[in-house]
């Protein structure tokens, strides 16, 4: 049945949105094709950006897609180093977050806090992104919610509260299906590692 519940299209509704073509449509097959292309292996950065162009532009008010896209660009700005693309997109996120469905705001709160913690270096920005996760999160990541987590306790000084969630970050991407996402996520821990390392034993 085309319709909506609890802020998500069902099925049906999607597929009629496809069949029928246009900007929305449009869209929603290049975030499909985005999907598929991490699925099978390649890192945010590699994805084609011909698609990635597509599944960003502007939504139509209310969709309950309009974060997705943003999203996914968003993973591609941050795995290319780009503060200042990551920070548009984060704007962007911010202004439609009464359109995202609450179980699935998590996604943007944590993409928030990781930039203020890793790119910004603003310990307490990104416990109050962290702060405002949603309690019932749907479609739980748990990997990158303990990267979030480590990042920003590390930011926070809790050097080995961080290793904690490094370690449960590693273990929850072992044996999952994204992993073109695991990849930078393990890019990402392995730096986090390498800095602690480094102020251990700056610290000896």
């Amino acid at each position: 049945i085309p319709t909506t519940t609890s802020g998500f299209l069902t099925d049906g509704a999607r597929l009629l949105r496809l069949a029928q073509g246009g900007g929305a449509a449009d869209r929603e097959a290049a975030l499909l094709a985005l999907v598929a292309e991490s699925i099978s292996g390649a890192r945010p950065r590699e994805w084609t950006p011909e698609l990635v162009a597509r599944s960003s532009v502007e939504p139509i008010p209310g969709d309950p897609l309009a974060d997705a896209g943003w999203a996914l660009a968003t993973a591609v700005a941050l795995d290319r180093g780009d503060a200042h693309a990551t920070r548009d997109l984060l704007v962007r996120r911010i202004g439609v977050w009464e359109t995202i469905p609450p179980a699935t705001r998590g996604g943007l709160v944590g993409d928030a806090a990781l930039f203020e913690a890793a790119v910004r270096g603003d310990a307490g920005q990104a416990r109050t992104w962290l702060d405002r996760m949603p309690p019932r999160a749907v479609l739980a990541d748990p990997a990158g919610q303990a990267l979030v987590e480590a990042f920003v306790l590390r930011a926070e000084g809790d050097l080995d509260a961080a290793r904690i969630q490094i370690g449960t970050a590693r273990e929850s991407l072992s044996g999952g299906l994204d992993e073109g996402m695991a990849v930078t996520r393990r890019d990402w821990l392995d730096a986090l590692e390498s800095t602690l390392d480094r102020q251990r034993e700056s610290a000896a």
